[in-house]
């Protein structure tokens, strides 16, 4: 997996593994089309699915917490400058947002 797949499940799993792409647009803090080859990467790979349009979800919802917790790990032997857990964090509960 690509460090910023890897950024973008740890994004995902922070969103309780089901998320809008408003939702992940936020918590990355960038705008969909930046990560769009990611999202269809990891789809074709079999770790996301869109079970609606405009919405992505973990295909094996047990990973989430072990993403979460190897995310840092990872973030620090990462070849891309990838976004802190507490970052994410943090974006994932701006207020006002919902990720419906």
């Amino acid at each position: 997996m690509t460090d910023r797949g890897k950024e973008y499940m740890a994004a995902l799993s922070l969103n309780g593994g089901l998320a809008s792409v408003k939702a992940m647009e936020a918590t990355l803090g960038r705008p969909q089309r930046e990560f769009t080859y990611v999202r269809d990467r990891l789809i074709e790979d079999g770790d996301i699915y869109s079970p609606q349009r405009g919405v992505v979800q973990v295909s094996m919802p047990l990973i989430a917490p072990y993403v979460i917790a190897k995310y840092e790990s990872a973030r620090e032997i990462a070849t891309t400058k990838l976004l802190s857990l507490d970052t994410l964090r943090r974006n994932a509960k701006t207020p006002g947002q919902t990720n419906d």
